[in-house]
């Protein structure tokens, strides 16, 4: 058996950086609707 340090790394890390992808995406996804939002009021 290994570790639980170990364990607890591994299971840490992906969960860190899918959280981080997630507000990443979330930032993106709410920059596009602003944008969009503020193209349909210029037009």
């Amino acid at each position: 058996m290994f570790s639980n340090s170990l364990f607890h790394k591994v299971v840490k890390a992906p969960i860190i950086l899918y959280t981080f992808f997630v507000l990443l995406f979330g930032m993106s996804q709410m920059n596009m609707d602003m944008n969009s939002m503020d193209g349909k009021a210029n037009c």
